[in-house]
């Protein structure tokens, strides 16, 4: 699993701090994050699992039921976070901000 990394002090950097434009918690350098392709993936990715898990949900529990409308939820939830988790960083990049 590729994780994200700080280009100046290889410091990891987590996808909840990825930013267009952020320091480093490490060493304080400047950097920008690329990640609107990775986002847009994992979105159509989370929306294609939640249209399969849908349907097999519907044909194993028959009927509008609250059950069967809680469990898509908690597994689509499930699935969303492995998702950013493991994805978003694997597709994501970070490179040194240049000034102008």
């Amino acid at each position: 699993m590729k994780s994200l990394q700080c280009p100046s002090c290889a410091a990891n950097i987590s996808a909840l701090q990825l930013r267009q434009e952020f320091a480093c918690h490490t060493c304080g350098a400047q950097l920008q994050g690329k990640y609107t392709l990775a986002t847009l993936a994992l979105i159509a990715l989370w929306s294609l699992a939640d249209l399969v898990l849908m349907l097999v949900v519907e044909s194993a529990l028959p009927g509008n039921g609250q059950g069967a409308f809680l469990l898509r939820v908690v597994l689509s939830l499930a699935i969303g976070a492995v998702l950013f988790v493991y994805c978003l960083p694997a597709w994501s990049s970070v490179s040194r901000k240049h000034d102008a």
